[in-house]
């Protein structure tokens, strides 16, 4: 195989793994690691709880990721430049950490 032809097949395969992980109009797709959306509603009382803990108001709560851990949900924060948390619990619930006190 030719370098030319070996970084072809490169280029595609880099963009066909790209096409997977963006929604048609080019924008990142908000998805768990496993592909399934966040259970319902978590998101807006992460948020909530989020801003009750921290006092910043909502539109200062950022959501950095969405992942699917051994331990359930989690959905990365970043409040005002902080790093925060927020975990589901087997009871439905939600709770927000600091990162750091993980």
């Amino acid at each position: 195989m030719t370098t030319t032809t070996s970084t072809r097949i490169a280029a595609i395969a880099a963009l066909s793994a790209l096409s997977g992980c963006v929604s048609d109009a080019g924008t990142p797709e908000p998805r768990f690691s496993d592909n399934t959306a966040p259970p319902a509603g978590m998101e807006a009382a992460c948020i909530a709880q989020a801003t009750a803990l921290t006092g910043a108001p909502p539109a200062a709560v950022i959501v950095t990721n969405r992942i699917e851990t051994g331990g359930g949900p989690f959905i990365g924060l970043n409040i005002e430049g902080a790093s925060y948390g927020c975990r589901r619990e087997p009871d439905g619930s939600v709770t927000v950490f600091s990162q750091f006190a993980n």
